[in-house]
């Protein structure tokens, strides 16, 4: 039966079928050393290190979403899975604890493991970089065999870069990060979508159409490369095709495309911090890679000018953050626990809902180990060529404690539609997910607004239940049902709109 499940799996694959960041998986990661690098590292000095649970532990761009790194694709290929398919060229074993690593008996007295196998001990060869021991059984993420407190390697910091270089495995991200030029990403993501219930502008700002459709929605091609090897500099270049699901051809994912990102950066400076310069979106909040979401609708949703005629017109339909992006300039750092950016922005005039603005972006953060405990503040600060002004604030906090991982958020925006004129507002985000068998997990979440969809008088709601499975290393899917209200009250009365959507997803990475 199992064989069964997976080859329907791969074939859906094969069909003409993004990723974004999802900061929950920090959460879930978070007391497992092992799930960015070979178990049981030694340390470096504090100035020097790289280990983060923020979006820069695992993307290639800082601020989350899009390529991932060589940790980002260690943690993938060998944790973010259910199932090992023979021949699956994306899925590598999972490594073993570090007691059953041959390299164990090399630490120092105060870094040892308190016990290592015989196997450990016979398999290390003296002198040179040993191979990765890997077993063939699930291992959940977050399992203790892998924490600070069963691997405390990490108290230890090398003396040299030559001593913390002498205890890697061959398979370890830092060789791929570092020594390689080129690195690639490509994601595609296929979509079945039924929708029903009320026709209105609200629905038409979520894309919405009363109707069912199967076909691919998206996908994503990237490349980072190194001018110099062994250096922090970067040239990051990822570029999105775009679709409708309601559109089958197999083709007309490559009618419709845009520059997702394009930027240099530099991140080898101490205390891990980055300064970048490019096209790009920059962090703000807990991003909701569903563009359909009341947050990004609200947030990134499309905002029309007044009309020549002088005719003041409201925010208009669509759901923006599918598209969105910025030409900035950055500099942020993530050296351990706290981590912190700010962006100066400029409109790029290619997203079709930025208008010329220019401004500022803040995040400041903290992310912990202790139970996957973190917190976010962001700000967004933007005004267009003609006075409108743009100010929004996020607090986000979340968490994990056994199989269950939340995150809350509170976004709060002030927009302008006109010089003086603004829509003001706030939407809360509560997103729960349980693992209930391997690596995959019951959703729910909900979101409330004090405003309709268009930010103007009124009230939104979305509600969601779903079941996403992490089957294979680089192939996800996601079962779920959406049920969303708009209530408009601008005009006096009651105007309720109510649909709902029942989609699947299958998304392969790699």
């Amino acid at each position: 039966m199992t064989k069964f499940f997976l080859k329907i799996l791969i074939f859906l694959y094969f069909w003409p079928s993004l990723s974004q960041a999802e900061p929950w998986l920090a959460s879930k990661y978070s007391t497992n050393c092992a799930a960015c690098h070979s178990p049981g590292r030694i340390n470096r000095e504090p100035k020097k290190r790289d280990c983060t649970l923020s979006c820069q532990g695992c993307h290639v761009d800082p601020d989350g979403g899009g390529m991932r790194n060589a940790y980002g694709k260690w943690n993938s290929q060998r944790w973010l899975k259910s199932f090992n398919a023979k021949g699956w060229i994306h899925g590598k074993k999972t490594p073993a604890p570090r007691a059953m690593q041959p390299y164990a008996s090399k630490y120092r007295k105060i870094a040892r493991p308190k016990k290592y196998s015989k196997k450990a001990r016979k398999r290390y060869k003296k002198g040179g970089r040993s191979s990765l021991a890997s077993v063939n059984k699930y291992i959940p993420g977050d399992s203790k065999a892998y924490d600070k407190y069963r691997d405390d390697g990490w108290k230890y910091d090398a003396k040299s870069d030559r001593e913390f270089i002498s205890f890697l495995t061959k398979q370890d991200p830092y060789w791929v990060e570092n020594s390689n030029k080129t690195l690639t990403n490509a994601e595609l993501r296929f979509f079945i979508i039924s929708n029903s219930g009320d026709q209105g502008p609200a629905t038409r700002s979520v894309g919405y159409a009363e109707d069912t459709g199967i076909g691919a929605m998206a996908m994503d091609l990237g490349l980072r490369f190194k001018p110099i090897r062994d250096t922090g500099l970067s040239v990051v270049l990822q570029h999105r095709y775009l679709n409708s699901p309601y559109i089958t051809e197999w083709n007309a994912i490559l009618n419709a495309s845009l520059v997702r990102s394009a930027f240099v950066m530099y991140d080898k400076l101490p205390y891990a911090t980055y300064v970048k310069a490019g096209i790009y979106r920059p962090m703000f909040g807990n991003m909701n890679p569903n563009h359909r979401a009341l947050r990004e609708v609200l947030a990134f949703g499309y905002t029309n000018p007044a009309g020549g005629d002088g005719e003041v017109q409201a925010r208009g339909p669509g759901a923006g953050s599918a598209v969105v992006r910025y030409e900035g300039l950055s500099v942020g750092s993530s050296p351990n626990v706290p981590f912190a950016n700010i962006h100066y922005l400029t409109d790029t005039g290619r997203s079709g809902i930025t208008d010329g603005s220019t401004g500022f972006v803040g995040n400041a953060g903290l992310r912990f180990v202790t139970l996957g405990a973190n917190a976010l503040a962001s700000f967004w600060f933007t005004e267009s060529p003609d006075g409108r002004k743009k100010n929004m604030f996020a607090l986000a906090f979340g968490g994990t404690y056994k199989k269950l991982v939340a995150n809350f958020e509170y976004l709060g925006f002030d927009e302008e539609f006109a010089p003086g004129l603004a829509n003001k507002g706030g939407v809360i985000t509560l997103e729960t997910r349980y693992r209930v068998y391997k690596e995959s997990h019951v959703q729910l979440a909900f979101a409330y607004s004090n405003t309709n969809r268009t930010q103007t008088a009124g009230s939104a709601v979305d509600l969601s239940l779903g079941y996403r499975m992490f089957v294979l290393s680089g192939l996800d899917v996601d079962l779920a049902y959406w049920y969303q209200t708009n209530d408009d009250t601008s005009s006096g009365d009651s105007d309720l709109t109510k649909w709902s959507s029942v989609q699947l997803q299958t998304h392969f990475y790699f």
